[in-house]
């Protein structure tokens, strides 16, 4: 019933025309939110398409839960069904849009939901662990529009495992990197990178500007002792942040260092505002105070505003990290009432929910004042 149900649904979703004909979905918080046809997004034929894929998966490909041994296999995927479906869906978003200059990388609408129902992710229910409904999402989002670019679903640690000696979070960022952007002779174009500090590290740094990307992230140094490490240049050698990055508190003061590493010059720079943040950027020069702005910032001890100086490296920062926050704005309406322990129906439902926000969001990148017209936008 359940899945005739969602069935039923999605063909409704693909029946019109290509015309933009806004459709209302109800239940949304008592109010009625008007999405555009997923059709005019990635098109009619190729969506009939998923579903035809849909429930079509090769099961014979897919990884035994369990090893030989009687082990849990790390390399078994709880979603294989619904595979084809997501890397279809990923390979039409890439196909469709072309992104502007900064997009950012964080997690999206998949945090641990604990005791009661959340709002906005994805959730699945195991019977064995009730407190514990969630799907780990990671997205690559264009900063200025929330328009996801590529975005990997897990719903298991075991799918999670790092394939290189740099460690998931930099494995993560590399993948959708690599799926996501255009690419020219083997190089992307020049794209503006943001993460925060669970992504970032000198390594991802370092790859950025070695594959054509340019890379501004947030870090913490007291995961560092106290300075961020940089992988030696040779054995038993250390490079090191000259000067050591200390920072004034002093509201608007900052501080930067460089270092070196595989021939990539990297900054470090130390922030004080509300509090003390540092980012590492491999295309950003030493800010000085000509370097910068002015903005308002709110001083609790008298009660009032004043002016708190930015640097340009922090205002190309507060652009990035807006790509997935809008993004998860749009997502966390349509919320998802499905409880059940079969991992691979939630997965379903989200890739639904994932293809509304997505035509939304293209929705308003078309029609946008401030906005091009996509390269090519499937109809």
């Amino acid at each position: 019933m359940l899945r005739a149900h969602a069935l039923e649904i999605l063909q409704s979703a693909v029946r019109t025309s290509g015309r933009y004909q806004p459709w209302a979905i109800a239940g949304l918080r008592g109010k009625y939110l008007r999405i555009p046809q997923i059709a005019n997004v990635i098109g009619s034929g190729k969506l009939q398409q998923f579903w035809r894929y849909f429930h079509a998966a090769d099961n014979s490909k897919a990884e035994k839960k369990k090893l030989p041994t009687g082990e849990d296999n790390p390399a078994y995927d709880n979603l294989y069904k619904t595979r084809v479906v997501h890397d279809s869906f990923n390979a039409n978003l890439v196909a469709a849009y072309r992104p502007k200059q900064k997009v950012t990388i964080d997690e999206s609408c998949g945090e641990k939901m604990e005791g009661k129902d959340g709002e906005g992710a994805a959730k699945c229910y195991n019977k064995d662990k009730p407190k514990q409904r969630h799907n780990k999402q990671y997205a690559l989002n264009e900063a200025s529009t929330g328009i996801p670019l590529w975005f990997e679903m897990h719903r298991s640690k075991e799918n999670m495992v790092a394939k290189s000696d740099k460690g998931k979070m930099f494995d993560i960022c590399q993948r959708l990197a690599t799926n996501g952007l255009p690419k020219e002779g083997g190089r992307f174009l020049g794209h503006i990178l943001g993460t925060d500090n669970a992504y970032t590290s000198d390594q991802l740094a370092v790859w950025s500007r070695k594959n054509g990307l340019n890379f501004l992230g947030t870090t913490q140094l007291n995961r560092y002792d106290g300075r961020v490490k940089i992988p030696p240049a040779a054995p038993g050698k250390k490079a090191k942040w000259e000067p050591v990055c200390e920072v004034d508190n002093a509201r608007g003061s900052f501080a930067s260092a460089t270092a070196k590493v595989r021939d990539v010059e990297l900054l470090l720079t130390g922030y004080q505002d509300n509090k003390l943040v540092y980012f590492i950027s491999n295309y950003h020069a030493s800010p000085n105070s000509e370097n910068g702005d002015t903005v308002p910032r709110w001083d609790k001890t008298n009660r009032e505003y004043i002016d708190v100086f930015r640097p340009a490296l922090k205002k190309d920062y507060d652009v990035l990290k807006t790509g997935t926050d809008v993004f998860d704005q749009y997502l966390q309406q349509a919320e998802n009432e499905l409880t059940t322990y079969r991992p691979w129906m939630v997965h379903y439902k989200g890739l639904f929910r994932q293809a509304l926000t997505t035509a939304h969001l293209y929705h308003k990148a078309w029609h946008g004042k401030e906005r091009s017209v996509p390269t090519r936008l499937v109809s």
